[in-house]
């Protein structure tokens, strides 16, 4: 039990961080109307760029709950 909250700990902060700033498209497609469609396309790459980092979390969540003292068992 202790292990799945800790993984949820770490996958959430990057979900968190990934959808505020992809957030942001919305309005911004909303409100350029006619240039929505450049809105849009650099969110989408926002979404691509910032996907790779948040990825590294999830991948090395045992080196990382390892890092913040718990037990190996627990990782």
């Amino acid at each position: 039990m202790a292990a799945a909250a800790l993984a949820d700990m770490i996958l959430s902060v990057g979900v968190t961080f990934a959808a505020g700033v992809i957030s942001a498209v919305g309005p911004l497609a909303a409100q350029a109307c006619g240039a929505a469609e450049r809105s849009v396309r650099m969110g989408l790459w926002a979404a691509i760029l910032l996907w790779a980092p948040i990825m590294v979390l999830p991948l090395q969540g045992q080196q990382i709950v390892l890092a913040l003292g718990h037990e190996p068992a627990i990782a």
